[in-house]
């Protein structure tokens, strides 16, 4: 009886790891972000990979070789980051996943947790970066249900600003990052 007790616990533990109570129950592979989760993520954990739907098999896991926990590693082995200042990044692809807020997931942005549905846009484009002038400049083109869209993505200090253009109507939304 203990057992089975201590297997039920850990069970709703697993489940309900995350603040938002991981409502599409996506596995640790998918999903671990050490946040709320117990036991705590481990390595190759979290990892996630291209997804397509919030079902639990709509995406495609990339794949992970662990190395050592971070207690085992060398800190002298390790070589700090180096970006330059300004470059560009043509050729990238990823996949926003935003809020649904309407059918045809039109002006879908990322939200704090993954309570709902959700839009995957698979997007592509290339992205400047300036550190000098702390400015960051994404051009994506994105393929919609209805149609698809380009967008342009301005980041400059504290503000963003994304020019949508849906081939039905053209958007500009002003976003101030941060501030109340």
């Amino acid at each position: 009886m203990k057992n089975i007790i201590t297997l039920l616990l850990a069970t709703i533990s697993f489940l309900n790891a995350q603040s938002d109570g991981n409502p599409h129950h996506w596995n640790r592979l998918r999903r671990c972000d050490d946040d709320d989760y117990t036991p705590i993520c481990g390595l190759c954990e979290g990892i996630g990979g291209i997804a397509t739907s919030d079902a639990l098999t709509d995406i495609k896991i990339t794949t992970c070789i662990p190395i050592a926990p971070a207690d085992k590693v060398e800190p002298s082995t390790i070589r700090e980051a180096y970006l330059p200042l300004t470059f560009t990044n043509s050729g990238f692809y990823e996949v926003l996943i935003g809020m649904k807020t309407n059918p045809f997931c039109l002006a879908s942005f990322p939200g704090p947790d993954s309570i709902g549905p959700h839009c995957y846009s698979a997007q592509q484009g290339t992205f400047y970066y300036d550190w000098t002038n702390f400015e960051l400049r994404i051009d994506y083109n994105v393929a919609g249900s209805l149609v698809n869209s380009s967008l342009i993505t301005y980041h400059t200090k504290g503000d963003m600003w994304v020019l949508a253009n849906y081939k039905l109507f053209k958007q500009c939304i002003c976003i101030d990052v941060g501030r109340k």
